[in-house]
């Protein structure tokens, strides 16, 4: 043999040996693709019915043993959805047996011979966090004796608008503040699209805000509170319409509490013999009516208690200093600081106070 031809032997006895290990490869994969059919699954890819964002929809893969033999079932899942629930179903079984509860950590299923079981996959839109037009996704089924194969399942979602945020948290508002907040509405899979907006529901004042987003619809919705509120925490829910036939309705929250038109924050306050730094408090008038500066009654304080209230915003917003530099107390003293408003409703409040120890 010339030294010129063994290079090309070398090269050729490589590459013979590359395409025998590739044949050897795909022998084995068939084998295990062979293997992994012995659960056969109609059908081989499940196109969910189409829906609206925010509902449901469903559909049924059949399962079938093809062995003839037992077949079990180890594990089906954990999905790649939490938006997924599901099913079991078996014709060929009666009574209670005939339908199987879905257990994520574990199904331990044994089919009989030629048996089948229906598996209904239920998809709820309203547990993602961001809308979406189409999703697809897969579950895992686990066996005991034969490798894993994998149930495929897609579905097209109508989700005309983008909805954020969904809910306005106001904190706290006084009874007549008329606090007001917005929800953006952005348009998704319908380019052009209006919003049928009410000028008011149950007192909340409603106005939309229309402009123009990367040549698509986009609004602000604004939503004010009515006129007089009653106190305490409340939620208030919002279904307004737009003029799309198969369109969800626009649903959002508007929440908070409702506290005095006067108050005073902290409503407690501890001040500390020798200290020469005053303890400051806020008194606010969220009210739309502005007061006359309160007054203090200076003669209910005890020596050595001074208070001072400053105008940090005329009738409205004011600032409370407190400070204690009389005859160091031998244990803590309490008390009440009245502050006169002239307020029909509120005619005074009253800060409680306490003298610490140095």
């Amino acid at each position: 043999m010339s030294p010129h031809a063994r290079p090309l032997l070398g090269a050729f006895s490589k590459c013979f040996a590359l395409l025998l290990l590739l044949l050897s490869s795909c022998a084995q994969d068939s084998a295990v693709s062979s293997k992994a059919h012995v659960l056969q699954h109609s059908p081989q890819r499940l196109e969910l019915p189409r829906v609206t964002f925010g509902a449901s929809t469903s559909g049924v893969i059949t399962l079938s043993n093809t062995l003839n033999e037992s077949l079990v079932i180890s594990r089906i899942g954990p999905t790649s959805c939490s938006c997924n629930r599901f099913e079991l179903f078996f014709p060929s079984r009666k009574g209670r047996a005939a339908h199987r509860k879905f257990d994520r950590r574990g199904t331990g299923l044994t089919l009989a011979p030629q048996e089948e079981v229906q598996l209904t996959i239920q998809l709820d839109t309203a547990r993602f966090r961001e809308p979406i037009s189409y999703r697809v996704g897969g579950i895992p089924v686990v066996f005991e004796d034969h490798p894993a194969i994998t149930l495929e399942w897609a579905c097209d979602i109508y989700n005309p608008f983008r909805l954020e945020p969904r809910s306005i948290d106001l904190k706290n508002i006084s009874v007549r503040e008329r606090a007001s907040g917005w929800v953006g509405l952005r348009a998704h899979d319908d380019k052009v699209f209006d919003v049928i907006l009410p000028e008011q529901i149950d007192g909340w004042l409603l106005r939309k805000e229309s402009f123009e987003q990367n040549g698509v619809s986009a609004w602000n919705i604004h939503v004010t509170a009515p006129r007089e509120m009653p106190l305490g925490p409340f939620r208030k829910q919002f279904l307004l319409m737009t003029d799309l036939p198969e369109a969800p309705p626009i649903r959002f929250e508007v929440r908070g509490v409702v506290v005095a038109d006067i108050s005073l924050h902290p409503n407690r306050v501890l001040v500390r013999s020798g200290q020469t730094a005053p303890t400051l408090c806020t008194m606010l008038n969220k009210g739309v009516d502005s007061i006359p500066t309160p007054s203090i009654n200076h003669a209910l304080l005890p020596e050595g208690l001074r208070a001072d209230l400053q105008v940090l915003e005329p009738g409205h917003r004011w600032e409370l200093s407190l400070i204690y530099d009389g005859v160091e107390p031998l244990t803590s003293q309490t008390g009440e600081l009245r502050i006169s408003t002239e307020h029909p409703e509120h005619p005074f409040l009253t800060l409680p106070w306490t003298i610490l120890q140095p």
